[in-house]
């Protein structure tokens, strides 16, 4: 069906104008700190159009264009109103095991060593590596999907972690160069996460980059990292022995749930009882935390929280089935 040219207008009501409708876009621009060009990508719009309808000069499809920018809007408002009813959440919190896992990042940044950080899920492991890349210069982190098992992944990997030129069809050498000249004399960290899933021979071309840019590396996954990088005969002795630090953390205790609930604000001695038997099962502070946000809009504000509400939030993200 051919979209009309002709303004749809509510019976009663003075038709928004091109300008008005530029006007309620500029305000949202501003709120989310977003460019013309960057809003235009995401409403599926070229930017010419927008700058078209803000001078008057814009000859295409006027209304097609404008019923693009009403749905962003619209989905704008809508983001905003559940947003509003979130609460918000600590960055990063320090309980025993965050300490522990930001103590092997520093270890290893400070001596340009490399560092094995593992365990289970729900224990910080990625939080804290944010905390520690964001309150440190020249840390970056390079996060390894499950499809990453080449080198040359791997390598794409962390040039776009470490700030290097797009280079979508370069080869292993080229990319080991870029990123050697990147990082080499920064005193830097390199942190590989998710790097359980790399097989050996990429955990040795890391080992090769970390000879090559005397920078510290800290390889962070779960479990299997442990046995992947323990001495055996799977596993090269050149990268075995470069290993200076090795941490694993089992599982979230009670004081890091402790730490959670006070960086949350949360008080309910009964809530914090049960929190601490969903913190004790597989993910930990993380279904933990999602457990709190939950509870808390069910409840409208942290300090109306009761077990009820994290026995509901718990149900509802399938707890107990």
């Amino acid at each position: 069906m051919q979209i009309s040219n002709s303004l749809q207008v509510v019976e009663g009501a003075a038709p928004e104008t091109d300008a008005d409708l530029i006007q309620r876009l500029d305000a949202v621009l501003e709120i989310r700190g977003l460019s013309q060009n960057k809003a235009a990508q995401q409403i599926g719009i070229n930017a010419a159009a927008i700058s078209g309808l803000r001078n008057g000069s814009y000859s295409g499809n006027r209304q097609a264009v404008r019923v693009k920018i009403e749905q962003w809007l619209a989905t704008h408002e809508r983001r905003a109103a559940t947003t509003s009813l979130l609460p918000t959440a600590p960055s990063w919190f320090e309980g025993p095991a965050a300490l522990q896992i930001k103590t092997a990042l520093s270890l290893a940044h400070v001596t340009a060593d490399i560092a094995v950080i593992f365990g289970g899920p729900g224990v910080g492991k990625t939080a804290t590596c944010e905390h520690y890349r964001d309150t440190n210069r020249n840390v970056w982190i390079a996060t390894i999907p499950r499809h990453c098992v080449t080198i040359i992944s791997m390598l794409q990997q962390i040039a776009d972690a470490v700030g290097c030129k797009e280079m979508p069809h370069a080869g292993a050498r080229k990319l080991f160069r870029e990123i050697s000249a990147r990082i080499a004399n920064t005193a830097g960290l390199l942190i590989l996460d998710e790097a359980q899933h790399l097989p050996i021979d990429c955990l040795d071309e890391c080992r090769c980059l970390y000879d090559e840019t005397k920078v510290g590396v800290a390889w962070v996954g779960d479990n299997k990292l442990d046995d992947k990088t323990r001495p055996s005969l799977a596993v090269p002795p050149q990268l075995s022995r470069r290993i200076g630090v090795r941490r694993g953390i089992k599982k979230a205790g009670k004081s890091d749930l402790k730490a959670l609930v006070e960086a949350w604000g949360l008080a309910d001695e009964e809530s914090i009882r049960l929190l601490a038997e969903i913190a004790a099962r597989p993910g930990a502070l993380g279904v933990a935390t999602k457990c709190i946000r939950l509870a808390a809009i069910d409840a409208s504000g942290i300090d109306n929280i009761t077990a009820e509400h994290i026995r509901g939030a718990w149900s509802n993200l399938g707890g107990g089935q």
